[in-house]
C-alpha cells in the first residue's frame, strides 16, 4: 500500500523502533517548558509534517465557515487564520461524522475538494479532534504525492488528534476556571480581584504610553435598605440592570468593575479628576432620572462618587484607592447622592 511518506517504510522491528522514535518526540514536546498553547501546537503540526514528509498540516475549525486555526504549510499555500467557505474543504465530512476519513488521490473522487485540487493535493488524512463536548475541529494531513497512510503513520496521526483535543479540552478548561476566578457572577462585571490586577497593569501602562488614568468609587445610596423591604432577590436584580447601565454609559477603553457589596470601581483613560468627575456626575444624572424598574416596580437610584487621577510622579495605586475611598466618605457623609475629588487633586 502506498502510504503519506516519501518511500515505504521498514517492516517489523525497523518499522516499529521509528513508531516508538517518533512517540518520544512527541512525548517531550508535550512536556517541553517555555511554550505557551498555540508554539506547542504549531511546534507538534510541523514535527508531524516533517517526520510524515508531507505538504500541509491543518487543525481546522468549524462555525458558519472553516478557520485554518494552527498551519504547517510547506507549500506557503494556506495563511494561518485562513477561512474557507465550509465545503471547499475534504474535512467537512469528518466532522459531521465524527470519523477519520482517507483520500487516497483527491483528484479522483466525485467531488473535487475546490481548495485541494487548486493547490495539487492528492492524498487526504482527516482525524476528527474532540476537545470535551466541542466537536467542531478537525486535523487534516494533505500531500501531493497520492496514497493512504500505512497503519503506523494512522496511529500517529490519532495519537496527535486525541493529544490535540485533551490540549484544547484542558486550556478551554483553565479559561474558563480563570474567568470564573476573576468575574463577578451576579453581575458579569470583573470583580475585585480581576480589578486589582488590571489596576497594577494600569500603572505599568502609564508611563510607556504617557497617557494617564482616573479612578471613581461608586456605592449605591440606600441599597441596604432595598434589601431590607424587598428582599436581596431584588436587590441583585437591581445590581445587575446598574452594572449593565454602568457599562453602557463608559468610554471605549474605559471599564468598570464590582469593587464589593453595592460599590463599583470605575476606571477612565485619559481623564483627569475633573473630567472623570463629570463623567461620573452624568451616570449619576441618569440614574436619578431613570428608576430601576423591578418586579415590585420602579425603584429609585442614586449613587454617591469619590473621583481621583493617578498620579505617575507617586506611582502609588494603593494611595490613590485609599484618598478616593476618603472622598467617597465625604460624599456619602454630606448628604449621599453626589460626587466628591479626592483631596490631592481638588483645585486641579
Amino acid at each position: 500500500m502506498t502510504t503519506l511518506l516519501n518511500g515505504d517504510l521498514p517492516a517489523g522491528a525497523e518499522a516499529q523502533a521509528l513508531h516508538l522514535e517518533r512517540l518520544n518526540a512527541l512525548w517531550k514536546l508535550s512536556i517541553q517548558c517555555g511554550l505557551d498553547d498555540r508554539e506547542r501546537i504549531r511546534t507538534m503540526l510541523d514535527m508531524a509534517r516533517r517526520v510524515l514528509a508531507l505538504d500541509l498540516v491543518v487543525l481546522g475549525q468549524f462555525d458558519t465557515t472553516y478557520h485554518a486555526r494552527h498551519v504547517s504549510d510547506g507549500l506557503a499555500v494556506l495563511p494561518e487564520g485562513a477561512e474557507l467557505p465550509p465545503d471547499a474543504v475534504p474535512c467537512l465530512t469528518v466532522m459531521q461524522s465524527g470519523c477519520k476519513r482517507f483520500i487516497a488521490d483527491i483528484s479522483k473522487t466525485p467531488y473535487a475538494d475546490p481548495f485541494a485540487t487548486q493547490m495539487g493535493l492528492r492524498a487526504y488524512a482527516g482525524f476528527p479532534v474532540h476537545a470535551g463536548d466541542d466537536a467542531s475541529r478537525v486535523l487534516a494531513f494533505l500531500s501531493r504525492v497520492p496514497g493512504e497512510p500505512s497503519v503506523i503513520d494512522e496511529a500517529y496521526m490519532a495519537l496527535i488528534a486525541d493529544w490535540l483535543g485533551n490540549a484544547l479540552h484542558q486550556s478551554a478548561q483553565t479559561e474558563l476556571l480563570q474567568r470564573i476566578a476573576l468575574t463577578d457572577m451576579l453581575t458579569g462585571l470583573p470583580n475585585r480581584r480581576a480589578a486589582e490586577e488590571r489596576l497594577q497593569k494600569e500603572r505599568a501602562r502609564t508611563p510607556r504610553d504617557g497617557h494617564g488614568f482616573a479612578v471613581a468609587l461608586v456605592d449605591l445610596d440606600h441599597f441596604k435598605l432595598v434589601n431590607d423591604r424587598y428582599g436581596h432577590a431584588v436587590g441583585d436584580e437591581l445590581l445587575k440592570t446598574v452594572a449593565k447601565r454602568f457599562e453602557a454609559g463608559l468610554r471605549e477603553g474605559d471599564w468598570v468593575a464590582r469593587w464589593g457589596g453595592e460599590e463599583f470601581l470605575f476606571v477612565l483613560h485619559g481623564s483627569t479628576a475633573d473630567e472623570a468627575g463629570g463623567i461620573i456626575g452624568r451616570l449619576a444624572n441618569h440614574a436619578r432620572a431613570t428608576p430601576v424598574r423591578t418586579q415590585v416596580g420602579e425603584i429609585p437610584l442614586s449613587f454617591s462618587a469619590g473621583v481621583g487621577a493617578f498620579d505617575p510622579r507617586a506611582n502609588d495605586i494603593g494611595g490613590l484607592l485609599e484618598e478616593v475611598d476618603h472622598a467617597l466618605y465625604r460624599a456619602k457623609s454630606s448628604g449621599r447622592d453626589r460626587v466628591c475629588l479626592a483631596a490631592h487633586t481638588l483645585g486641579t
